[in-house]
């Protein structure tokens, strides 16, 4: 791999990463403000604030990581440093 190919390559990566990271901080960050009124709508007998916190947003971060892990796969195939 050149160096100006290898450049670009960690340049993609930081991005996609850095998404990922912040879209995952910004789901704690608004999982953590909501208010647990036991008064409001309930899903599975949570109030809408545990149940976004226990059991979205996991959720939302596990399919973020398996966006990310095939993302940087084809990204690898692109400059040629994927593993065989």
């Amino acid at each position: 791999m050149r160096d100006s190919s290898e450049a670009a390559w960690w340049r993609l990566t930081w991005r996609l990463a850095a998404a990922v990271t912040g879209g995952g901080a910004v789901l704690a960050i608004v999982a953590t403000s909501l208010e647990a009124d036991a008064a409001g709508p309930q899903f599975f007998g949570l109030p809408l604030a545990e149940f976004f916190g226990l059991i979205v947003v996991p959720l939302i971060l596990m399919a973020a990581a398996f966006v990310f892990a095939g993302r940087q796969r084809a990204l690898d195939r692109r400059f040629d440093v994927a593993e065989d």
